[in-house]
């Protein structure tokens, strides 16, 4: 009798296997780019901002003379509202603020700030409600300080500058022509170091007959502060006719930030009326609604009800509130669907904004872009949503200033430090992986098969009585081991008093004669 192993197929069946094995390798390794592509994304969207506040406090700012271009203070009036803003509406995201008051020279008034809650944002109040009249305007060195800063600071933010001035850079009653252009060859690298880096840049004008009448601030500065503005989105360049309307452009400002939308302004008390009532729709699809509210006089008491009738707390499960007495911001999670009433009552002038974040399209379509947000009082400017790096650039070394020591609070406030983002699983990646490993396991075992004894077994002798028993196929039995002898054996023989088995060799799965 001679029983054969079947032999397997070498060569070009080895050589196809191996290349559907480096072809999986090569698929999972491809997935887990375009996984770690999309976290990256993902992670750079979700970076919190670190916001720095460049506010010009010069001689012009005050009253002089009778003049003055906000001896009222509403530009601080304006910075707070920012501030209780920023970071309240995410409440996963910690945004952080730094605040520099410039005038002949920059002075770091708050260090960067996680804005987490309101015991900082009132620490950072404190520091900026009296600030100190600093001379002549030194643009080029308030950017300078603000370029330090970022350079200094942490890869966790994505950084943002806002510079609010009234007028030209000065420094002298006497500066010569070649000066100024010399000056503004500064002023022009130093913004062409924020484009590099994508660090969009806010600068506000506050404008009055002066600057109009200013043939260098027409022809020269404004023109290079709007191209440092465009430069990078969502940054824009904003024209203030009055102090008041600052507050509207901070507004706007924050809004284009956080990458929310704005229904404008929803409410707007004037002095002389002792109540105002107004009816505010809330439309379906909206994940969150925020009222933003300015007053001018804190014994102004605004109430905001929901459609069914009951007025809003901020211990409720889905508000978030923060404020003081001149601003308030009211965050509504999941908005009830109908008409909301806003009451104004007491003395002194309010408005209040409608801003809103929509649900999250399920699936995306075309290529997202970003609305311009309308406001009063900026000027007319398209934004281009497009992708803008935060990674900081190394910065030219344009006259760097020492960085003056910073005033210090009651509580000395802590460098800020983002807050980690939970890593979430990418279940598309899982997907991909389960399909893979399926077809690398299979193709595996086709490669390796169980060892089984294969062939055909022929048994000769006349003491076999039935000829068409004398033949097996043993790839049927499917065994590793076939026996050969009495009734316990797998094939029987009649009168036979020994066993034989085959099995196969654990060596090589090759013929073996018995």
């Amino acid at each position: 009798m001679y029983p054969f192993s079947r032999k397997k197929k070498r060569g070009c069946g080895t050589r196809l296997g191996c290349f559907l094995f480096l072809l999986l390798l090569f698929l999972i390794f491809f997935c887990s780019l375009l996984v770690f592509a999309a976290r990256s994304t993902s992670a750079l969207e979700n970076k919190p901002y670190a916001v720095h506040l460049l506010i010009d406090n010069s001689n012009s700012l005050f009253e002089k003379a009778g003049t003055g271009s906000d001896p009222d203070l509403l530009r601080i009036d304006a910075a707070r509202l920012f501030i209780t803003y920023l970071g309240l509406d995410e409440s996963d995201t910690a945004h952080a603020l730094s605040v520099v008051f410039f005038g002949s020279e920059p002075q770091l008034v708050v260090p960067l700030t996680p804005l987490t809650d309101d015991r900082r944002r009132l620490d950072i109040f404190s520091l900026i409600n009296q600030p100190p009249r600093m001379g002549w305007t030194d643009h080029v060195a308030a950017l300078s300080m603000a370029r330090n800063l970022i350079e200094g600071g942490s890869d966790h933010f994505q950084p943002a500058l806002i510079l609010l001035t009234d007028g030209k850079p000065e420094w002298s009653n006497t500066s010569t022509q070649t000066e100024k252009l010399a000056y503004a060859a500064h002023l022009k690298t130093e913004g062409e170091a924020f484009a590099h880096a994508g660090i969009p840049v806010f600068i506000v004008l506050l404008a009055n007959e002066t600057t109009d009448s200013d043939i260098e601030i027409q022809a020269l500065w404004q023109p290079m502060w709007q191209e440092i503005t465009s430069a990078v989105p969502p940054g824009r360049f904003y024209t203030a006719r009055e102090p008041g309307d600052l507050i509207d452009i901070y507004h706007d400002i924050v809004v284009q930030l956080i990458g929310g939308q704005t229904a404008g302004m929803v409410l707007e008390k004037p002095d002389a009326l002792p109540l105002l009532r107004e009816v505010v729709p809330v439309e379906s699809g909206l994940s969150q609604v925020t009222f933003v509210i300015s007053k001018e006089n804190p014994e102004t008491v605004v109430t905001i009800s929901t459609p069914n009738g009951s007025d809003i707390s901020p211990t409720d499960n889905e508000v978030r509130f923060a404020g003081s007495l001149s601003e308030e911001v009211w965050v509504v999670a999941n908005p009830e669907v109908g008409n909301w009433t806003i009451v104004a009552t007491g003395p002194g002038r309010v408005t209040v904004w409608k801003d809103f974040q929509q649900m999250p399209t399920p699936l995306p379509s075309g290529t997202p872009t970003s609305t311009p947000i309308s406001s009063p009082t900026s000027t007319s400017q398209s934004i281009v949503a497009a992708p803008a790096s935060t990674a900081t650039l190394p910065l030219p070394p344009t006259l760097r200033p020492i960085l003056p020591t910073a005033v210090q609070s009651e509580r000395e406030l802590q460098t800020a430090v983002s807050t980690p983002i939970t890593p979430k699983p990418n279940w598309l990646f899982l997907l991909l992986l389960i399909p893979i490993a399926a077809t690398l396991i299979a193709w595996r075992k086709k490669q390796d098969p169980a060892r089984i004894v294969t062939g055909t077994l022929h048994l000769i002798g006349e003491s076999i009585p039935n000829k068409a028993a004398r033949t097996f196929v043993l790839d049927e039995m499917q065994k590793t081991a076939v026996s050969i002898g009495p009734t316990h054996a797998n094939i029987q023989i009649p009168n036979c008093t020994s066993t034989i088995t085959i099995q196969v060799n654990d060596l090589q799965n090759d013929a073996h004669q018995l």
